[in-house]
């Protein structure tokens, strides 16, 4: 909005063709003036000052036009942030800002063409499309959810499992999941068979979630997924209950092997 404001007062301004007026002035009739200085500029006992009609009059070394009207435009483009309470604005005037506002023009017609709708809808188009995408989104989710339930609810032997110092823990390689998917089949895996500790991956991702009783036996997910990720081929780590790491695909089931004797060494250390 104060941009806004700024813009359409900088271009009254400038459309009101003003004279711009330079005299050599005492300092102290600068100040009388209302002259705008510069904090922490030095001045001497005498001074440029450039007025033009009551809009602006400040101190300035030099100057490019004669009347404000010569300026053509003027289109701010950018506002960034300097410091704590201080902004920089930037703008463009004359041939420049009529080529930026013709680019913007083309930019909005090329939206406006893809996404099948008139530039003045192209806001109530654009909030249906993020619509879709959040019900898209939360249906991928909620069919990953019952791919992994229906991958994890197989047989017992449908992936490698057994026991450490009466720990128990099952591994699965499953298909088409992303991490959040992967968690969920995590807790529903180490939930509905009572174990310690289970193992899934898919893809390149790694997930291991550990229960409550092998953590106070020493088991820790984070510890786990670094070790298990290494062997694999990647890299991971993460909380005692929950951890994540990537890996390559090829590797996990080599690495598996290994398992056993990596919960055995937290166990017992």
């Amino acid at each position: 909005e104060q941009i806004n404001t700024v813009e359409r007062k900088v271009n009254a301004w400038i459309q009101a063709d003003l004279e711009v007026r330079a005299e050599t002035v005492s300092l102290e009739t600068a100040r009388e003036r209302g002259a705008m200085m510069l904090f922490g500029e030095k001045y001497g006992s005498e001074v440029r000052m450039v007025s033009m009609g009551d809009a602006s009059v400040e101190l300035c070394g030099g100057t490019h036009v004669q009347r404000t009207g010569q300026i053509g435009l003027l289109v701010i483009t950018e506002d960034s942030a300097v410091s704590a309470g201080v902004r920089r604005v930037t703008a463009l005037v004359g041939r420049a800002a009529v080529e930026w506002l013709q680019e913007q023009r083309s930019r909005l017609a090329g939206l406006a063409e893809q996404l099948g709708a008139p530039a003045d809808a192209l806001a109530e188009r654009v909030s249906k499309l993020q619509g879709d995408l959040t019900e898209a989104r939360r249906e991928i989710k909620t069919l990953q959810d019952r791919l992994a339930a229906a991958q994890t609810g197989s047989a017992a032997d449908a992936g490698p499992s057994g026991e450490v110092e009466g720990i128990s823990w099952a591994a699965r390689q499953l298909t088409g999941l992303d991490a959040s998917a992967l968690r969920n089949a995590a807790d529903t895996m180490l939930q509905q068979r009572d174990l310690g500790v289970a193992v899934l991956a898919s893809g390149s991702l790694l997930v291991i979630k550990v229960s409550a009783e092998a953590r106070e036996r020493g088991a820790h997910a984070g510890n786990l997924v670094r070790a298990l990720a290494e062997k694999a081929g990647g890299r991971g780590g993460g909380r005692p209950d929950m951890a994540q790491g990537g890996i390559k695909e090829s590797q996990f089931s080599p690495a598996l092997q290994d398992f056993p004797e990596l919960l055995r060494q937290q166990l017992s250390g």
